[in-house]
């Protein structure tokens, strides 16, 4: 995958999160290609995003599957 399928991917998410601001999935799911987009670059910036992405993520769905993933990745897991 390039940079620009990756943004186009970031694009389609912040679309779906632009219809539906309480979709955690698509908030966990943006945050993912944040990361995945910013290994070829260590971007300090698409971390920041994600890590958003992901608090939002939990914030809209704290007892999913996913986001019992996502705390215990954050060190929030209890």
């Amino acid at each position: 995958m390039t940079e620009d399928d990756y943004d186009s991917v970031i694009e389609h998410y912040s679309n779906a999160i632009h219809l539906n601001p309480a979709d955690a999935e698509a908030y966990f799911d943006r945050a993912e290609i944040y990361l995945k987009s910013g290994t070829s670059s260590c971007s300090a910036e698409k971390l920041r995003l994600a890590y958003a992405d992901f608090k939002k993520g939990l914030e809209l769905n704290p007892d999913s599957e996913r986001a019992q993933l996502v705390k215990y990745i954050l060190g929030e897991y209890s």
